[in-house]
């Protein structure tokens, strides 16, 4: 089953998702896992079935970095900012922490650069307790956002750089398909390239030998451009 969900943003879903999807995220805590037998050795490849996640998220890891102004800024002018904050975000990682948060076990699948931000990002997973063996580097950057906001309204300027975001592949994807095939629900958004979103979700209702089908969740977020639409 696919479900697509037009949510902006992971606080909106895990405080205004659906009654349904609230109470299967909350069954996940007590219910009992299943190994699936012959799962190969790949970057999801779990010992204990224990140790399994139930959420699996396929999507993307940010470094947001916020300046707060009193007005933006015109075409090549300076101007004194009032506050700067740094924080890890990107929809899939965000959805990952929440989940981690309303004590899910869960798991990260998705790419990160070969930098500094790259390691704080894998520590903050750990802190939270989530599955990073399917989180694998690329060369270059990882992701980062850059927020400019307005003190008087809150409305916001955002420049998306994907870094390692964009360079998630189908191979990516087939690496961490044994994971996904047996998670119970698998997250996904519009942050990385389409062709790894459909890869991940054909993983999760095609791979060979899973008991049961996981329930796939599109965030459809950000939305696509369709022509001039």
């Amino acid at each position: 089953m696919v479900v697509a969900l037009a949510v902006a943003h992971t606080n909106a879903f895990v405080t205004h998702a659906p009654g349904w999807a609230r109470a299967r995220l909350a069954a996940l805590r007590s219910a009992p896992r299943r190994l699936r037998a012959g799962a190969p050795r790949s970057c999801a490849w779990m010992n204990l079935a224990a140790d399994e996640p139930d959420v699996v998220v396929v999507g993307s890891c940010n470094y947001d970095q916020f300046v707060y102004v009193p007005e933006f800024a015109g075409a090549g002018a300076t101007i004194y900012g009032t506050e700067y904050r740094t924080g890890f975000g990107g929809k899939g990682a965000n959805q990952c922490i929440m989940a981690a948060k309303l004590g899910v076990k869960t798991a990260m699948v998705g790419a990160l650069g070969n930098d500094p931000i790259a390691k704080d990002t894998r520590d903050n997973f750990k802190q939270f307790g989530v599955n990073t063996e399917c989180l694998v580097e690329k060369a270059g950057s990882s992701g980062i956002a850059q927020i400019c906001v307005r003190d008087t309204d809150g409305e916001n300027h955002i420049v998306l750089v994907p870094g390692a975001n964009g360079k998630i592949c189908e191979d990516d994807i087939d690496a961490a398909s044994p994971l996904i095939s047996r998670a119970r629900v698998v997250l996904l958004q519009n942050e990385i390239p389409p062709r790894s979103t459909l890869a991940a979700m054909q993983a999760a209702t095609t791979e060979k030998g899973a008991a049961t089908r996981p329930l796939v969740i599109l965030n459809a977020a950000p939305a696509p451009s369709v022509g001039d639409r």
